[in-house]
């Protein structure tokens, strides 16, 4: 019977010494509640308050701080979410989660989603720049402190430094999150089955008689058009005159996917000349939909059509395809996955002039480019 206790004494004081480092370990992954922090790169000291709601409000001195600090909460808030953004607009997921996510970093790769932050970065405004590189001096302060979120300590993953490309090559991920072509190849494919003039019976467009968005004072009726519309996207205004709280409000729909966390984060940026409050997207330097003192804004999707397919014909061997010169060869373009826990993969894609090569077309001497 003793012995019988002892044994139940031990397991009890290991269960207790398990949870206790657990519960260390966990506590030690979560960002400080409050106090003093040193961050490398600021100008001056910067006040970071949260208000009744936890929203933070950053104060500095200058815009400058502001957005190094935006990159410091952000990074201390969201970084795993920020990784995983990166990661999948570079086409690097497999580096976090192994072998599962090949294909799917094969398909964002194609996009050259890179290539293209890459490009805008080397065309950005000296403003744009500033902003993005002060916020990537935040990102980095807090990365170096190495206080990696749970999810980032499990996989066993180190950031590496933020780079203003990053934050563009997340703008680029929304983009196409955002983009309308889908149905540009099934509608092109009864095109070629039907004719156009049938085809366009199943676009149906919005008569230019209608209003976009009604004027203040309009008291007609929207005439019922001709022919089916497309859903088409919402926001609207109330008049500070017909709310309770005698403050006008906005609200317009962005048409984004539902995720868990979210994708927005609530922030206030107050610096001489600069005081904003509304929704940011952690990785980006900016607050996408808010207000100032004076004015409030919002942004949806236009549902425009801001992707194209080049139906290119390949040659016999489809090292070429055709364009108005004569065939010019298919460029091939040598890509590595690093694949956690597991030997890096190497394999090939191509391109045309137009654009890379998203898929096979049924026929074996076509191929799509997307533009």
């Amino acid at each position: 019977m003793r012995r019988a206790l002892g044994t139940v004494a031990v397991l009890g004081a290991l269960a207790l010494t398990a949870f206790g480092v657990g519960r260390f370990w966990l506590l030690s992954s979560l960002p400080p509640p409050g106090g003093r922090e040193p961050v490398a790169g600021l100008g001056d000291s910067v006040t970071v308050l949260l208000d009744s709601l936890a929203v933070p409000h950053v104060l500095a001195a200058s815009d400058v701080d502001v957005y190094a600090a935006l990159g410091y909460v952000h990074a201390r808030d969201r970084l795993f979410q920020m990784e995983l953004l990166r990661h999948a607009a570079l086409g690097r997921l497999s580096e976090l989660f192994g072998a599962r996510t090949l294909e799917t970093d094969r398909d964002l790769r194609a996009l050259e989603m890179g290539a293209i932050a890459r490009a805008r970065a080397a065309g950005m405004s000296a403003e744009s720049r500033a902003a993005a590189e002060v916020y990537a001096r935040g990102v980095n302060a807090w990365i170096a402190r190495d206080s990696r979120p749970l999810e980032l300590r499990i996989l066993g993953h180190a950031p590496e430094p933020w780079e203003p490309e990053h934050s563009l090559a997340i703008g680029v991920l929304q983009a196409w999150d955002l983009h309308f072509g889908g149905d540009e190849l099934d509608l092109a494919e009864v095109a070629a089955r039907l004719g156009p003039e049938r085809a366009r019976e199943l676009i149906p467009s919005f008569p230019d008689s209608l209003p976009i968005i009604v004027t203040a004072g309009w008291r007609g009726r929207v005439p019922r058009p001709a022919s089916p519309v497309p859903a088409g996207s919402n926001s609207w205004v109330i008049a500070g005159s017909r709310t309770a709280s005698g403050k006008p409000i906005l609200a317009n729909d962005p048409h984004l996917v539902l995720r868990a966390p979210s994708l927005w984060y609530l922030a206030g940026l107050h610096a001489p000349g600069l005081d904003v409050v509304g929704v940011s997207i952690p990785g980006v330097p900016a607050i996408v939909l808010g207000h100032t003192a004076r004015v409030a804004w919002g942004f949806t999707n236009a549902m425009v059509d801001d992707a194209d397919y080049v139906l290119e014909e390949l040659s016999p061997d489809s090292s070429r395809y055709r364009t108005t010169d004569g065939w010019a060869p298919v460029e091939v373009v040598a890509e590595t996955i690093r694949v956690r826990g597991a030997e890096p993969v190497v394999y090939t894609r191509r391109r045309t002039i137009h654009g890379p090569i998203v898929d096979v077309d049924p026929r074996p001497d076509s191929v799509h480019a997307v533009v």
